[in-house]
């Protein structure tokens, strides 16, 4: 929709405005919408979608940004610009635009740190950690341990990842999977976005805690409360990343009860991870869709 409204004003002003160079009036408006649209819209509506504001407010303020970039192009200097300066402004766009792709993700990361997305909390986790009287295992690509409780048992699914899993006389109480997504190209904010988007729209209520740990590391933690078909009762999400997001871990927890007891036995895990450094290149890192 925004897009159709840009170019429809875009197309209006050349139309109607009867500046001294015709040509170069109508290069230089599409580069200053272009710069409005694929460059500061692009990170506005980030910033808006992460922080979830309404959609009234977001369009109120696409509507802004758009008046404010039409009374710039109706402007005398404007509409009496040169062929070279046209070409400025085309040069500026294109710079802009290769800026924009090229550090997307680094901007993302600014803007987000800025509007303190990453100011929660600290979780409180249990003190009682694993390390001493669990096992040790080790994800050789995701480059991290956990001690886990020796009644945890090792499985693996169809694709050969590691899972486990805690049962009480045959049933099912947790089960833990761990995973890594290295070399993400989304920001920390938009992965927590798309979850936030699916499990809302499975019926889910979602609370997050993101934080910076250590001065490198980015962490979110997900809890998606709700009961789902297969019998689970709350989901975990432990999301560690560099800052840099090139090495990216993941501890999902799936409960199928509302017992306490399941719960610090997950902290305590999560209390007990351990971060290897990979070097380059890193290894493909990926997880089963069906483990979403």
């Amino acid at each position: 929709m925004y897009i159709v409204i840009l170019l429809a004003i875009a197309l209006i002003l050349a139309y109607f405005t009867r500046p001294k160079d015709k040509h170069s009036y109508h290069k230089a408006i599409l580069a200053i919408f272009g710069i409005a649209y694929f460059v500061i819209w692009r990170f506005l509506e980030y910033y808006l979608n992460v922080f979830f504001v309404d959609d009234t407010t977001k369009n109120i303020i696409f509507l802004s940004l758009i008046s404010f970039t039409v009374i710039v192009s109706v402007l005398p200097w404007l509409t009496q610009i040169s062929q070279i300066k046209s070409y400025v402004f085309v040069a500026f766009f294109f710079v802009f635009l290769l800026l924009t792709f090229t550090l997307e993700k680094n901007i993302k990361f600014y803007i987000a740190e800025w509007g303190g997305y990453f100011d929660d909390a600290t979780p409180q986790l249990t003190q009682t950690s694993e390390r001493d009287s669990g096992v040790k295992y080790h994800h050789e690509s995701g480059g991290f341990t956990v001690a886990l409780p020796k009644v945890w048992q090792k499985n693996s699914n169809k694709l050969g990842m590691d899972y486990f899993t805690w049962k009480d006389k045959n049933k099912k109480l947790v089960e833990l999977r761990p995973g890594c997504f290295h070399n993400s190209e989304l920001s920390m904010p938009e992965i927590m976005l798309n979850i936030f988007n699916y499990e809302t729209a499975q019926g889910q209520r979602i609370e997050k805690q993101c934080f910076k740990a250590e001065a490198k590391f980015l962490i979110c933690f997900v809890r998606s409360i709700g009961n789902k078909e297969d019998g689970t009762k709350e989901k975990w999400r432990w999301i560690v990343t560099e800052l840099n997001q090139k090495q990216n871990i993941e501890l999902d927890f799936l409960f199928y009860n509302n017992e306490l007891q399941t719960r610090e036995k997950a902290k305590a895990v999560i209390n007990s991870l351990e971060i290897i450094p990979l070097s380059d290149p890193l290894p493909l890192c990926t997880s089963s869709i069906d483990w979403f």
